[in-house]
């Protein structure tokens, strides 16, 4: 990118700053720079070795002994990144919730440099779809400005004018994760005012 074009696109965040228009969305690349974030098909993968699924039987580039060397074997579907969640849920509810527990670090310990420079920019607003708790626990002075939002409830019951959105849940309340095909196949029905929001 053309130095002129970033400094452009500088003023306009600063200007939609300024006017409490900006709101930053934080995915899962944010929680994968700290250490002990896996990512979320890192996590798939964990999940699926749980259960035994593999899919070297179906493989077509299948050759003898080449599950150590596999290219493809984190090469998962859509459909495998819901329903690999999905069937370990399916298979046990309390394993699936403590595999979830296990892999991702909250981060009450971390203070990632990411999330500090998210909250330097000063957004009206953060939506997020990690889990973790990265951004709330965040040393920068500007954290405390912001409510954190899990549940729809919490849209109508805010003290702040700031929100941390985490619309994917989070790992002090299990059952908020979004994670599994069910989970995304029921969002719009269980999460109307974040969607909304």
């Amino acid at each position: 990118m053309e130095e002129e074009k970033l400094l452009d696109y500088i003023e306009l965040l600063r200007e939609k700053a300024e006017k409490d228009k900006l709101v930053i969305f934080v995915g899962a690349g944010v929680s994968c720079n700290t250490k002990g974030m896996p990512s979320w098909s890192e996590l798939i993968q964990k999940m699926a070795k749980t259960l035994g699924y593999s899919k070297c039987s179906n493989c077509k580039h299948k050759k003898e002994n080449c599950t150590d060397n596999c290219l493809f074997i984190e090469d998962n579907s859509s459909d495998e990144f819901l329903k690999i969640p999905q069937y370990l849920y399916n298979k046990n509810q309390e394993q699936y919730r403590q595999m979830i527990l296990e892999n991702i670090n909250g981060g009450q310990e971390i203070d990632a440099p990411l999330s500090s420079a998210i909250f330097d920019i000063n957004p009206v607003h953060i939506i997020t779809t990690n889990y973790d708790h990265l951004l709330e626990t965040s040393k920068n002075e500007f954290c405390e400005q912001y409510q954190v939002i899990i549940h729809d409830g919490d849209l109508l019951n805010t003290e702040k004018s700031k929100y941390i959105i985490k619309m994917h849940g989070d790992l002090g309340d299990p059952d908020t994760i979004v994670l599994k095909e069910d989970d995304y196949l029921n969002y719009s029905q269980e999460h109307i005012l974040i969607e909304l929001f």
